[in-house]
């Protein structure tokens, strides 16, 4: 069986954001089907320390293959989850209500309708809203605070013959959250 395990934190957020290039880089230790793994962090607000990850307020972070960014041929990590698990913990007892915590993949980079990177925003983002018009298949695995949590599957139109995908539910139809 395939396994993915670490202990992170993904992402807090309170509102909307822009990140900020530069990039840290910092290396996060995984065990990947059993094998002590070392990755890296692609964010000027996230950082990491042995298996935890940490990401300042209204910031995001990106688990990358090598301790360099190359944004001519991004290297994002892409576990093969197929019949697998993602294992974490997290601590949200000082996330409050109007404040939230996610854990999310995507289907990174963002791609043009060419087939061509499309760099939104230094680390070529893209998620089912479509910032910039940039859409990409989105799992939010978790969006919590110590009050709520919920998980959110964005199923997206199938891409063109180039990757490129140009409409995905936003909405989140099918989400779930502690109250369903």
């Amino acid at each position: 069986m395939r396994a993915f395990v670490a202990s992170i934190v993904a992402m807090a957020v309170s509102a909307q954001q822009t990140l900020d290039i530069p990039v840290n880089n910092s290396a996060i230790q995984m065990t990947i089907d059993g094998t002590p793994t070392t990755k890296y962090i692609a964010s000027a607000g996230c950082s990491s320390s042995g298996s935890s990850y940490t990401c300042n307020m209204n910031n995001r972070g990106f688990i990358i293959n090598s301790p360099n960014f190359d944004t001519g041929n991004p290297d994002f990590f892409k576990p093969n989850l197929v019949g697998g698990h993602v294992e974490y913990d997290i601590n949200l007892s000082a996330h409050e209500c109007g404040c939230f915590n996610t854990f999310y993949t995507l289907k990174v980079p963002a791609l043009n309708s060419d087939g061509s990177l499309w760099n939104t925003d230094g680390y070529f983002y893209c998620d089912a809203n479509g910032p910039g018009n940039a859409y990409c298949p989105e799992m939010d695995v978790q969006e919590a605070n110590k009050w709520g949590w919920a998980t959110t599957p964005h199923s997206c139109n199938a891409p063109n013959a180039q990757g490129h995908y140009d409409w995905c539910d936003h909405n989140g139809q099918c989400a779930l959250n502690i109250v369903d």
